[in-house]
């Protein structure tokens, strides 16, 4: 496999930036109660989980890219857990700003917490297929059982049990979104095997959304505040009216 980007799987994975950027206007004014829409059924509901699984299951296909580009083994672990440990870093620091600016809400473990978590998990897994897919079915059957639960705590909020009346801005429990993250890896190891990951013969490019999807983490960064912001000046502009 060559070792150049995908430029599908970046446009792709620009689609889905642009698509979250669209969703978090609406939530960003219900959350500021400037405009009223369920968020949680219909077309958002399923706008929504696209996103989510699209951004998560680019993770775990990526990690196979990875595998599959860099050699031998012991390094790609180190490049893998490095990136990990970066990416946390970033969503510890969102959780102290979340927590700063909406301490009612902060975030406790989001996206990013769980796709560090997970690529770590499937680097480690990813020479063994059979074992991530006995781990899908697994966190399946421990996130819905997991989600009847009600603890008095929030220590386990990681692997999905909550405690009562529990609410933030941004969860992803370990169980059962990781599967997400392994079906992806799964996925990228059966088109490989099919010769199906190319850059050959595609019948369009679209270098926009190529260019989003190589900057997604930054873009991931800065657009709430962005968000916010040009929200806060329009209300504030269209109050002084």
């Amino acid at each position: 496999m060559s070792t150049e980007r995908l430029h599908w799987l970046d446009s792709l994975r620009g689609l889905a930036i642009i698509m979250m950027v669209f969703f978090h206007i609406f939530f960003d004014l219900e959350y500021l109660n400037l405009y009223s829409s369920d968020l949680f059924s219909g077309f958002w509901l399923y706008f929504g989980n696209f996103i989510r699984f699209t951004f998560l299951a680019v993770a775990g296909f990526s990690v196979y890219l990875s595998y599959k580009n860099r050699l031998p083994y012991p390094y790609f672990l180190k490049h893998q857990f490095w990136r990990a440990v970066k990416l946390f870093g970033i969503a510890m620091l969102i959780t102290l700003v979340t927590f700063i600016f909406v301490p009612e809400d902060f975030i406790r473990f989001g996206v990013l917490h769980l796709i560090s978590i997970g690529i770590i998990l499937t680097a480690l897994l990813v020479k063994k297929p059979k074992v991530l897919f006995a781990l899908i079915i697994l966190s399946l059957i421990l996130g819905a059982i997991f989600d009847q639960f009600i603890l008095n705590t929030s220590l386990f909020l990681p692997f999905g049990l909550r405690p009562e009346n529990f609410y933030t801005i941004d969860y992803f429990p370990i169980f059962p979104w990781i599967a997400v993250i392994f079906a992806g890896n799964l996925l990228a190891r059966i088109m490989d095997k099919y010769s199906l990951i190319s850059n050959t013969n595609l019948p369009l490019r679209l270098k926009f959304l190529e260019e989003v999807g190589q900057k997604s983490l930054i873009i991931y960064l800065m657009h709430q505040p962005i968000i916010f912001i040009l929200i806060w000046l329009l209300f504030r502009i269209n109050m002084l009216k």
